[in-house]
């Protein structure tokens, strides 16, 4: 029913630990796809201890996130998609899935949805907490009340048949692939922001950057997919 799609490059130090929590998962036939940009360390041989599901884009000269995520996708078998990023972890992992299975039977119009994100407790500040806290706001009232879609990266799920449709995730895109995928879903369908579920992650960026210097980045890139549809950052690796 679900693909689990999800994109690495150099993620040994965290890819185990979070793959591992699909590996009991039961109550919802699913496969895990890994689809690796070149990756110079052990993240391969990691993600071969959770799937035989395992795309090599060794043959890209440039590197984003779109790609990775691309190419996962031609190899998925299920009609249902789930971008996680690595560092992502999933409460209550068998009915999430479930609740997010049953979402896209039970309304067939739907050809994407994204849930809240919030901090793990270890690593969350109280920038963290009041920043993601504004986004899924805006997120919810964008999806549900005005219809433009709208996402952050770090989890989408997607109808299949919508997602090839429109052709995938631009490519191009460095930054900001996740808004303008949800945009361009919008109008094939429905997107929805479901405020009952939600996904941690370590802001890792955020804390690497700082929130100043993350909230510009965004903001810039925002700005040119929306205007001019290329992000000014030009490498996924360049803004991680």
């Amino acid at each position: 029913m679900i693909s689990i799609v999800v994109p690495t490059y150099n993620e040994e130090k965290i890819l185990d630990e979070m793959l591992r929590q699909f590996d009991g998962i039961k109550s919802e036939p699913f496969e895990l796809i890994v689809s690796d940009n070149k990756s110079e360390d052990d993240t391969v041989k990691l993600a071969r201890r959770h799937t035989n599901k395992i795309v090599l884009n060794n043959d890209i000269s440039r590197f984003t996130i779109g790609v990775a995520r691309n190419r996962g996708v031609e190899i998925a078998q299920n009609p249902i998609i789930m971008f996680v990023d690595v560092g992502v972890q999933i409460p209550n992992i068998e009915d999430f899935m479930e609740h997010i299975a049953n979402h896209f039977k039970k309304n067939p119009k739907c050809a994407a949805m994204t849930v809240r994100l919030g901090v793990t407790k270890k690593h969350a500040t109280f920038w963290d907490k009041l920043i993601f806290g504004v986004i899924d706001k805006w997120f919810w009232i964008s999806n549900n009340f005005f219809k433009r879609g709208l996402s952050h990266g770090k989890f989408m799920a997607v109808r299949a048949e919508a997602f090839r449709k429109i052709g995938g995730f631009d490519a191009k895109l460095a930054a900001g692939e996740d808004v303008d995928l949800f945009s361009r879903l919008a109008k094939v369908g429905d997107t929805f922001f479901d405020r009952s579920l939600i996904v941690f992650h370590s802001a890792r960026r955020a804390h690497k950057y700082g929130w100043p210097k993350l909230l510009f980045i965004w903001a810039i890139n925002g700005i040119s997919v929306l205007f001019f549809k290329r992000s000014t950052s030009k490498e996924w690796k360049d803004v991680r």
